[in-house]
C-alpha cells in the first residue's frame, strides 16, 4: 500500500511486553515514519522511470510490512488493556484518516479524466474511480491482466490505488483474526502481565504459520497466475504478517545491543536497497519480495529500543527532510500518479527526466490536500467529532463521492442516445458505435469459445449447421476470431459447419511466446495448440482458416529470452512453416486468412476525440514486410492467401470509418459491424478456397 497514519497511535510502539508503559513505550517513532519516506521515494521513482528505480515498486512492500508492525501493537495492546477490541472506534478512526483524502483525489480524478480523456475512455476509467472507492480495485485488476482483450490497465490514472484496497482488506480481516486469537489462544495468568493478552509466543506461531501458509500462497499464483498473485490480498498478508512477527518478537529486540541493533538496521537497508535497484516484476510477489520484506523488517526492529546512538540506521530516517516526506508520504502517493498519466496524456510520451518533473509538481496538491483535507480531518477536535458514528458518516460520504464522480464520467457515454439505424439500412451513429465498441465482441467471446490465456482445451464449439456436409474450421488468436461475425453468416447462408478453435493472444504458427499477462513463458498456448493439431487430424474438417498477428516478439528458447526484430521475424517464419507442415501432414485443406493491419494508435479513442473529422485518425498502409512473412510461408506451402485489405484500406490509407461505419475497435482488430460488411467478398475467397484440391 503506501504511506498511512502520520502521528497519533498509529506510530506509537508499546516498547515492553504485554503492553506496559514506559519511558519509552508511547515515544513517537520517527524513524518510521523516515521509513515511509524512502518507500513512497522508491514508488515515485519507479513511476517516474528514473535510472536506479528498476525495482522501486517494492516501496508498496516497505508500506505493508509498516501496517501489519503497527497496526497489530494497536490492536494487541488494546486488548491487553481491555480484553477486545473496540471495533466501530477502529474501523471510525480508520475511515476518518484515510477516506476524506482518498475520495479527494478520485473526485479530481474524474474531473481531469472528463477534460483530457477520450470519450469512449469515460467508462473504464469510472469503471475503475468506482472500484476504488469501493476498495475492491486490486480484484478489478487482477481480472483485467489476465483478460488479454483488456489491454495495457497500466495507464489507469488510479492503478495505484489496488495498495490501499489490500490495506483496507487487511484492515477488516486482521481485528478479527487478533479477537480469534483472544478466544482460542492461551492468556498469560501471572499478576504482573495484563490478564486478557493472548500470549507473546502464541502470536509468534500464528503470525509464522500465517507469512508460511500466505507465502506459499504467492509462490503457486505467481507462477500460476501472476497478477493474482501481485494484487491479491492473499498472497500478500504475509507481508503485514512479516511486520506483525517483528511487534510480537519486541521483548527480544529489546534485549539487543546497541551494536547489534545498529547493523541490524544497515543491514535492512542494505537489502531493501538492493531490491528497489534490482528487483524484477517478472516473478514478483515471489521469492523476490523477502529482500524488501526483511529490509524494512529489519529496520522497524532495529529501533524497537527508542534510542538511536550515533552510527544507528534511526538517526538517518529521523532526519527532518525524510520525516517531513514520511509525513507527507500518504497524500504524495495519492497525487503523483494521476498527475504524471493525466500529463502524459496531454502532452504525450515523456523522458524520465520529464516524468520527474511532473512526479515533483505533485507534491503541490498533495501538501494542499494533507494540510487542508487531511490533516484537519485527521487530528480534529476530541469529542463530537471523534465520535464513531462521525467516521463513519464521514467515511460513508467519502465513498460516495468517489461513487458519484464515476458515475458523472461514464454519463457522457453510458447515458448517451442509441442512434437508430436509418430505413436504408445506414449504420448508428458514431457516438452509439463508440459507446459500445469496447463490448461489441464476436459472439465466441460471450459463449466461451474464444479461450482466455490460461485456458487449454477447447469446448466443441460448432455453429450454422451442427450435421452439415461442409465443414469449416477457424483456427488462431483473437485475429482469427475477428473474422467469426461474417463466417458466421456465411456458414448459416450456405448450410456449412463451423468449428470455432481460438484463443487469446496465442497464434496458429507455432512459435513460443512470452505472456506479459502472466510474466512467463506462455505455456498454455503450446499445449492447446498441440491439442489442436491432433483433434484436426483425428476429426478432419473440409477447410481450416487460420489467422494470427505478429507479436512484434519472440521467445528464443535458445536465449532464454525475448528477441524482437529480424531474429523475431525469422522465429516467426519457422513457426508457420512447422505449423504448415503438420497440417499438410494431416491431409487437410488450409486457407491463410492475412492479417489486417495493425494502426499506431488505439482508432475507437481516436475517433472518439474527433467524431466530427474521423479521417484525421486515417493512417498510412504500413509496409508489407511482416505481412509477408506468413503469406510467403502460406504460398511456399502451396496454400491459398485470402486478403481482403483492399476492402479498408485504399489510395495507400486504412481507414477509421468506411460509409459511417467504425472499422477498427481498438489498434488491430476490427468491429463486428464492418466484418460482417464482408461477408460477400469473404464467402467468395473460401467459396474458392474449398474448391482447390
Amino acid at each position: 500500500m503506501m504511506p498511512r497514519e502520520q502521528r497519533g497511535e498509529e506510530s506509537r510502539v508499546m516498547s515492553e511486553p504485554g503492553g506496559a508503559r514506559s519511558a519509552t513505550a508511547s515515544a513517537f517513532r520517527t524513524d518510521i515514519e523516515g521509513l515511509r519516506a524512502l518507500a513512497v521515494l522508491a514508488v515515485l521513482g519507479y513511476h517516474a522511470d528514473v535510472p536506479g528505480f528498476a525495482g522501486g515498486f517494492v516501496g508498496v512492500d516497505v508500506f505493508f510490512v509498516i501496517s501489519g508492525f503497527l497496526i497489530t501493537g494497536i490492536l494487541f495492546s488494546e486488548i491487553a488493556r481491555t480484553g477486545a477490541v473496540n471495533l466501530a472506534n477502529f474501523f471510525a478512526r480508520r475511515a476518518r484518516r484515510l477516506l476524506p483524502a482518498s475520495a479527494l483525489v478520485l473526485v479530481m480524478t474524474a474531473i481531469g479524466g472528463r477534460l483530457l480523456l477520450a470519450p469512449v475512455d469515460f467508462p473504464l476509467v469510472a469503471g475503475d474511480i468506482a472500484a476504488a472507492a469501493l476498495y475492491a480495485v486490486n480484484l478489478r485488476f487482477a481480472w483485467q491482466s489476465t483478460d488479454y482483450l483488456a489491454g495495457d490497465r497500466d495507464g489507469s490514472p488510479v492503478l495505484h490505488y489496488w495498495s490501499l484496497a489490500v490495506e483496507e482488506q487487511f484492515y477488516l480481516l486482521w481485528p478479527l483474526l487478533l479477537l480469534a486469537l483472544l478466544v482460542w489462544l492461551p492468556r498469560r495468568s501471572r499478576a504482573a502481565r495484563p490478564k486478557h493478552a493472548p500470549s507473546l509466543p502464541a502470536l509468534r506461531v500464528f503470525l509464522l504459520v500465517t507469512c508460511a501458509v500466505s507465502f506459499a500462497v504467492a509462490l503457486w499464483l505467481t507462477e500460476r497466475a501472476q497478477p493474482w498473485s501481485f494484487f491479491s490480498p492473499w498472497a500478500r498478508a504475509w507481508e503485514f504478517a512479516a511486520g506483525a512477527l517483528v511487534y510480537a518478537c519486541r521483548d527480544a529486540l529489546l534485549r539487543l545491543g546497541a551494536r547489534s541493533a545498529a547493523a541490524l538496521g544497515w543491514t535492512g537497508l542494505a537489502a531493501l536497497a538492493l531490491g528497489v535497484v534490482h528487483t524484477e516484476e517478472a516473478g514478483f510477489p515471489g521469492a523476490s519480495a523477502w529482500l524488501p520484506v526483511l529490509g524494512s523488517a529489519a529496520m522497524i526492529a532495529a529501533g524497537t529500543r527508542g534510542a538511536f546512538p550515533a552510527g544507528h540506521i534511526g538517526g538517518l530516517l529521523s532526519l527532518a527532510p525524510l520525516r517531513l516526506a514520511g509525513r507527507l508520504s500518504y497524500s504524495l502517493y495519492l497525487w503523483h500518479w494521476p498527475v504524471l498519466v493525466y500529463a502524459m496524456h496531454a502532452f504525450g510520451p515523456m523522458y524520465w527526466g520529464e516524468k520527474l518533473a511532473w512526479t515533483l509538481a505533485s507534491a503541490i496538491p498533495a501538501a494542499l490536500a494533507w494540510r487542508f483535507v487531511e490533516k484537519p480531518i485527521h487530528e480534529g477536535r476530541r469529542g463530537a467529532t471523534r465520535r464513531p458514528v462521525v467516521g463513519f458518516w464521514v467515511g460513508a460520504a467519502a465513498s460516495c463521492s468517489g461513487l458519484i464522480a464515476a458515475a458523472w464520467l461514464a454519463g457522457p457515454v453510458l447515458f448517451a442516445t442509441p442512434g437508430v439505424a436509418a430505413e436504408n439500412g445506414a449504420p448508428p451513429s458514431l457516438e452509439a458505435q463508440l459507446a459500445a465498441v469496447r463490448d461489441d465482441l464476436p459472439v465466441v467471446y460471450r459463449d466461451g469459445c474464444h479461450l482466455s490465456i490460461q485456458a487449454t482445451e477447447s469446448a466443441a464449439c460448432v455453429y450454422g449447421h451442427a450435421d452439415a456436409d461442409v465443414s469449416v474450421a477457424l483456427l488462431g488468436d483473437s485475429k482469427a476470431a475477428q473474422w467469426f461475425p461474417a463466417l458466421e453468416a456465411i456458414a448459416q447462408a450456405r448450410g456449412w459447419r463451423l468449428l470455432s478453435l481460438t484463443k487469446s493472444g496465442c497464434p496458429a504458427a507455432e512459435v513460443t511466446l512470452w505472456s506479459s499477462q502472466l510474466s512467463r513463458v506462455y505455456r498454455e498456448c503450446g499445449q492447446w495448440r498441440d491439442g489442436i493439431f491432433e483433434r484436426l487430424a483425428r476429426e478432419p474438417p473440409d477447410l481450416v482458416l487460420v489467422a494470427s498477428v505478429f507479436p512484434g516478439r519472440v521467445y528464443d528458447a535458445s536465449r532464454q529470452e525475448e528477441v524482437e526484430g529480424a531474429r523475431a521475424r525469422s522465429l516467426w517464419l519457422d513457426g508457420w512453416s512447422r505449423s504448415f507442415e503438420r497440417l499438410h501432414a494431416a491431409k487437410l485443406r488450409v486457407a491463410l486468412l492475412a492479417d489486417t493491419p495493425t494502426a499506431p494508435q488505439d482508432m475507437a479513442r481516436c475517433v472518439s476525440a474527433h467524431p466530427d473529422a474521423p479521417e484525421r485518425c486515417d493512417f498510412p498502409l504500413p509496409a508489407p514486410a511482416i505481412a509477408r512473412i506468413e503469406t510467403d510461408a502460406a504460398r511456399a506451402a502451396g496454400l491459398p492467401v485470402i486478403d481482403l485489405g483492399a476492402h479498408y484500406c485504399r489510395g495507400g490509407r486504412c481507414q477509421a470509418v468506411i460509409d459511417g461505419l467504425l472499422v477498427y475497435r481498438d489498434k488491430t482488430h476490427l468491429t463486428p459491424a464492418f466484418v460482417r460488411r464482408l461477408v460477400e467478398p469473404l464467402g467468395e475467397a473460401v467459396d474458392a478456397a474449398l474448391a482447390r484440391p
